[in-house]
């Protein structure tokens, strides 16, 4: 946990306004203020992580849920993968599942698949080059 509370606390330097999502296992997990943050809107319950910092988190299969309910809030978040070294952020993470939202599985055709999973896999190139 001290290299995910390092990188939060380089993030929060560089901007304090984004609520960070750091993935951790099968959890989404936000450390400190953001914890709190989570805490408040959605009940989380706080856990020490030591002395100093605490933690809260979701399952990672709660994460459409939950970033529908943070942008109904007008939270601004990022979802980072310290493992993958890959960060989304909410416009991001919105376009990508909406492209899957909008697929109509009754007139998708092979070719509409391929090119759909081609136009996602190319944005998810792009932020993973952007980080």
């Amino acid at each position: 946990m001290s290299k995910l509370l390092k990188l939060y606390t380089s993030l929060k330097k560089e901007n304090k306004e984004i609520l960070y999502l750091f993935k951790s296992g099968i959890f989404y997990i936000s450390l400190d203020d953001d914890a709190l943050t989570l805490s408040e809107l959605f009940n989380f319950k706080i856990i020490d992580l030591n002395e100093k910092s605490i933690k809260c988190g979701f399952p990672v299969n709660k994460i459409s849920y939950y970033s529908h309910l943070l942008n109904l809030n007008n939270i601004k978040f990022k979802i980072i993968d310290p493992n993958a070294h890959i960060t989304i952020n909410n416009n991001n993470f919105d376009s990508i599942i909406n492209k899957i939202l909008d697929i109509n599985f009754d007139e998708l055709t092979f070719k509409d698949a391929f090119f759909t999973l081609q136009e996602i896999q190319n944005e998810l190139k792009n932020i993973s080059a952007s980080n």
